[in-house]
């Protein structure tokens, strides 16, 4: 669980980095690039409800699922060439995203009720 958040961690600190690149490559203007971080936030607060639906029906199994999605997801922005496929990839990120968080949280708080410690 803990490999999850710094995942999550390391992934989303090297996409700031990879910021610059992405415009450039994708041929996105300023207002382009705000939008499609826009969109990586509303993509992930949509799944995030719904991630949670399918954790109490499908328990722990989801887990792996939503981590590899991000991981397929993650490398899509990276190749966007035109600001349209930027927002498509950068809501399917968003939304895989969200999925991972809630999941691995989900994780650490069945486990924090099975050890009966805080993890």
């Amino acid at each position: 669980m803990l490999i999850g958040f710094a995942a999550l961690g390391i992934f989303w600190g090297a996409w700031g980095a990879a910021l610059p690149a992405l415009q450039e490559q994708s041929g996105a203007d300023n207002g382009e690039l705000g939008l499609a971080l826009v969109l990586v936030g509303f993509g992930a607060l949509v799944s995030m409800r719904g991630t949670g639906v399918l954790l109490d029906r499908f328990g722990p199994a989801l887990t792996p699922v939503a981590i590899a999605l991000f991981a397929a997801a993650g490398v899509l922005p990276g190749l966007a060439t035109t600001p349209p496929a930027l927002f498509a990839f950068a809501l399917l990120l968003g939304v895989t995203s969200g999925a991972m968080d809630v999941a691995v949280n989900n994780d650490a708080v069945r486990e924090e009720g099975a050890s009966g410690r805080r993890c």
